[in-house]
């Protein structure tokens, strides 16, 4: 260290007081320390309210996951359904089919006493008047 240094490192006397004496003839007020009391911080509520937090949301998990357990059977039903009903609809259109064939209008022509005309006779829109189609197709040619 260099003599500065070492110098401003001394320890200065101490020098006596220079206070004025207090004199006994001053009441001095009758004062003293009142200590704040000792609040107890009680761990029982907040234990009561993290307890309280963790069963509410275990039973908010097992709501959400019996809700969801329902849902997924419920969409299998519905898809169970759902695949039945494209079956019973495909069936439908395949009798549908069958129905509008030829053949089968014929038949049925014939069940409910239907006969078929070999000379139909049809209306001529040109000369307003009804022909038989053979002769409509003649006029055609």
């Amino acid at each position: 260290m260099s003599a500065l240094q070492s110098a401003a490192a001394r320890v200065m006397p101490v020098r006596p007081s220079t206070a004025a004496p207090v004199t006994e003839s001053k009441q001095r007020p009758d004062l003293r320390l009142v200590e704040a009391p000792v609040q107890e911080r009680s761990s029982f509520r907040f234990l009561m309210m993290c307890i309280s937090l963790i069963a509410a949301a275990i039973v908010v998990v097992l709501v959400l996951n019996a809700e969801m357990a329902n849902g997924a059977y419920e969409r299998v039903n519905l898809q169970r359904e759902r695949s039945q009903e494209v079956i019973v609809g495909e069936q439908l259109n395949a009798q549908l089919a069958d129905i509008k064939t030829a053949d089968n209008l014929a038949q049925r022509a014939k069940a409910l006493g239907m006969v078929q005309e070999v000379n139909p006779e049809v209306l001529h829109i040109d000369s307003k008047k009804v022909a038989a189609q053979k002769v409509v197709e003649e006029q055609g040619n």
